[in-house]
């Protein structure tokens, strides 16, 4: 917060617009950026000698760059700029003397050529490049966004954040991890957010090299590792439970929402691609849809319709102080119409289990909600009952009497209605 105070819109502006001063307004960039990438690789690591020292400077120059980078993708006299510095191989950042392998053993560069493990980039390579992997990897640093490890070397050593598919066992974090877990990513949205300032008819045709690096990045394993992670993170929210304590909470529910934001960004990227070709490669929604496994199904389930319902229980209790609706539980709609779309394991899981009677209420629910009058919401929604009607079983199970419609919310309620699920789904779409 103080560092948007600090830097207000129209200084920037003024540096940005000023051509005496956009010189001092790129060597701000490139320096915060350049400064990120030394503390992720720089040999005599300031971490392992001032730890604090460390986190300070991290977070202030994810902040600052935060705050710095959307006011030049808002300018489109830029874009030409944008491309070259970011995205273009340039010598302006130094050879790697150090790096870690995932285990987060210290090798050195020469050792790498040999040993083939996981290594910083070449050298002239792009500064995009070179600063989301090294935001990726302070996002995974031992004893700075994630617990010191067990043989208690600090460091980029891939985990998990939150237990859940593909680990268990419980995992301990804190409010202090979880905070600078969201700022980082919170960077990494706003690389990755430059096509949000084109016109709309533009908008589709126009891709952001951050999401394609993100979503299909070349080391397999971290995307293994991010996408577990931001998937536990948001799967294991309890919504009640935001009122035991407010401020802790206050920031873990921050920090969940911007792992929704930033699952979601890189999972359902589906870049512009020429006719006749291949469409790009996306691991994240690669190694997504091959979830399979029984128990992951169900926790990917159970985690969805927990948040989808939260609002629809609060409506039904009427005024209730402690069951307050979860207002951005709409935006997980997407995650759940990319599950049935792209992982045709959950998508026969949900019939399996006799939970398509619940999710289709529930989606129904945030189609005819007046509060939530967004055509958006209301357009995934529909694609999520379209995606599941795909399916024969789902068509026939809607048959199945409606026991359940006199406890809806008043505006979902039909007169005298004693009919099936499917009954209720045509009368109800003729108000769509």
């Amino acid at each position: 917060e103080h560092v948007f105070e600090t830097i207000t819109p129209s200084d920037l502006r003024t540096m940005r617009d000023n051509p005496n001063s956009f010189k001092n307004f790129e060597t701000l960039i490139l320096t915060l950026s350049l400064h990120l990438i030394d503390l992720r690789w720089s040999e005599d690591s300031l971490f392992e000698r001032d730890a604090n020292a460390f986190i300070r400077e991290a977070l202030n120059c994810v902040r600052t760059l935060t705050r710095v980078l959307p006011f030049v993708y808002e300018c489109d006299r830029l874009c030409a700029w944008e491309q070259s510095f970011f995205w273009e191989p340039s010598d302006r950042v130094p050879p790697p003397t150090i790096t870690r392998n995932i285990s987060g053993e210290s090798t050195t560069a020469e050792n790498l050529v040999h040993s083939g493990a996981s290594s910083r980039p070449e050298p002239s390579t792009c500064l995009g490049v070179e600063l989301i992997d090294a935001l990726l990897d302070l996002a995974f640093w031992s004893g700075f966004t994630l617990p010191i490890n067990m043989n208690g070397k600090n460091g980029p050593t891939y985990g998990f954040w939150q237990s859940g598919i593909a680990y268990e066992r419980r995992l301990e974090t804190s409010k202090e991890f979880e905070s600078r877990r969201t700022e980082i990513m919170q960077l990494l949205l706003v690389l990755e957010s430059k096509c949000i300032y084109k016109p709309a008819n533009a908008f589709t045709t126009f891709g952001s090299e951050a999401v394609d690096f993100i979503s299909n990045h070349r080391d397999r394993k971290k995307v293994q590792y991010l996408l577990c992670s931001l998937l536990n993170t948001v799967l294991k929210y309890q919504p009640d439970a935001r009122y035991l304590s407010p401020s802790p909470r206050e920031v873990h529910e921050t920090h969940v929402r911007t792992c929704l934001h930033f699952l979601q960004v890189n999972l359902l990227n589906r870049s512009p691609w020429s006719e006749g070709s291949a469409p790009p490669d996306n691991r994240f929604r690669d190694l997504f849809s091959h979830l399979h496994k029984a128990t992951h199904l169900q926790f990917l389930a159970d985690g969805i319709l927990k948040i989808l319902r939260q609002p629809l229980e609060a409506n039904s209790n009427g005024l209730n102080i402690v069951q307050r609706p979860l207002v951005w539980a709409h935006e997980i709609i997407p995650l759940l119409w990319e599950s049935l779309y792209s992982n045709k394991y959950f998508r026969a899981f949900i019939c399996e289990t006799g939970r398509q009677f619940e999710l289709t209420v529930f989606l129904l629910f945030y189609i005819l909600d007046p509060n939530k009058n967004v055509e958006g919401v209301k357009r995934v929604s529909l694609l999520c009952v379209q995606t599941m009607s795909e399916n024969p079983e789902y068509a026939i199970s809607l048959n199945k009497q409606f026991e359940g419609h006199d406890n809806l919310p008043s505006f979902m309620q039909i007169k005298n209605f004693h009919r099936s699920y499917a009954d209720y789904l045509f009368t109800v779409s003729q108000h769509w």
